[in-house]
């Protein structure tokens, strides 16, 4: 959806975007006539109380515009109005090619991507930082119209209102509904929760789903249509674009509270004799092993600790039927580090065993600690460096912002069309 254009002085063109549009004032009747009989020094009799309304007799409407414009051609009254596609001219729209306008659709979107060209070209952002919680639960619920897609973040949980599944509860009940994509529809199933899926799922409401494990469950665990949940791989989210290799450092990092099975990773941690720090706000019921360290960090002392390891474990819980952890595995690899995996939903789908990291099965402390021997062992440094070339090329190709992005305006797209 495009922000709101007014007429400039000659009529020309305002360019919104990369594409070249012509804003149209489409004025009520109404509007016209109460403005042209103001002009023409006619009044409109009101409705008289205890009476029905009887409008004045008055001159026709054409023999006003007349009037008005003293024998000129009459035009509508200028008035402010939302920007929409230019009329086509031929075989071409302005700014795009015949055939390929059916394709842009206006999206609204709480993803908040500017330094995406490709997201900030075709999407209209609504910034939750800079807004009121109110204001943009109204904007959401206001602005779309019935022809446009409304993007959800359904990240967003109870820290934010759930604010975005109620935007699409609200967008969910109306008469003439726009389509409606979550992202990051990452949910662990439950009685209340799929009652409360039930608030904003539609015919025209979409999921996208992190892993491919996710897009086979996620209909059966919620009652979704399989043709409305879609797998967007998930991208790393470090504050820039890594410029090179970050190999090196010391130590084995663990990070991350959703679905950690740190209990795992301390049990592991005691046949090794590297140190291993775990950012976390989770507490051991016990004691913690010599060379083991857990504590909070703030996320700025957290992407500080994985640049300076040189094994970065994610260690997820068992039997896990959502995924996890995407955020700091994707984050090593970009960094050309060595990652150790247990193996969950969603690891497989970014993580190539023995080519790019370690994939070990989970809640088994002897193969986590023999991955984590093998990884910090000096004698096997250069398979290291390989695999950590690996990772950050994938990473950076494969799951970078700008493939999510594309990934998201594809499933867009496939909608429109």
């Amino acid at each position: 959806m495009t922000p709101l254009a007014e007429q400039d002085e000659l009529g020309g063109h305002r360019h919104v975007g990369e594409l070249s549009w012509r804003p149209v004032a489409l004025p009520g009747l109404r509007a016209v006539t109460e403005r042209t009989r103001a002009a023409a020094g006619l009044q409109r009799c009101g409705p008289t109380r205890g009476t029905r309304r009887h409008p004045q007799k008055g001159p026709p409407l054409r023999a006003v515009k007349e009037k008005v414009n003293k024998g000129k051609p009459w035009a509508a009254p200028r008035t402010r109005v939302r920007a929409v596609p230019a009329v086509c001219n031929g075989s071409f729209y302005q700014g795009v090619p015949h055939g390929a306008g059916a394709a842009m659709t206006s999206i609204v979107t709480t993803l908040h991507f500017p330094a995406r060209p490709d997201w900030v070209a075709r999407t209209q952002m609504l910034d939750r930082g800079r807004m009121p919680a109110s204001r943009l639960l109204r904007r959401l619920l206001v602005d779309p119209m019935p022809d446009d897609v409304v993007v959800l973040d359904g990240a967003i949980g109870w820290r934010g209102g759930y604010l975005d599944r109620l935007a699409a509860a609200g967008l969910a009940r109306r008469r003439r509904s726009p389509r409606i994509v979550i992202t990051d529809s990452t949910w662990t199933p439950g009685w209340g929760r799929r009652a409360a899926l039930r608030s904003f799922d539609s015919p025209r409401t979409t999921y996208c789903v992190l892993s491919t494990a996710e897009q086979q469950s996620f209909p059966g665990n919620w009652g979704v249509d399989p043709a409305r949940v879609f797998c967007t791989p998930f991208y790393w989210t470090l504050p820039a674009k890594p410029s090179g290799l970050h190999q090196g450092g010391s130590g084995v990092f663990a990070g991350g509270d959703s679905l950690r099975d740190y209990r795992t990773l301390l049990a592991a941690a005691q046949h090794l004799s590297t140190r291993v720090m775990v950012a976390t706000n989770w507490r051991p019921a016990g004691p913690v092993p010599d060379n083991v360290v857990v504590a909070p960090a703030s996320p700025v002392q957290f992407l500080d600790l994985l640049g300076r390891s040189a094994v970065v474990v994610v260690p997820l819980r068992q039997g896990l039927i959502r995924s996890a952890g995407q955020q700091t595995y994707l984050n090593a690899m970009a960094l050309g580090k060595v990652v150790v995996v247990t193996d969950a939903p969603g690891v497989r789908d970014h993580v190539d065993d023995g080519q790019t990291g370690l994939v070990v099965p989970p809640a088994d402390p002897v193969a986590l600690a023999e991955a984590l021997a093998w990884a910090t062992d000096p004698a096997n440094s250069a398979e290291c460096r390989d695999i950590g070339l690996r990772a950050h090329h994938a990473a950076t190709e494969r799951f970078s912002p700008d493939q999510y992005v594309g990934r998201l305006l594809a499933v867009i797209d496939s909608l429109a069309a």
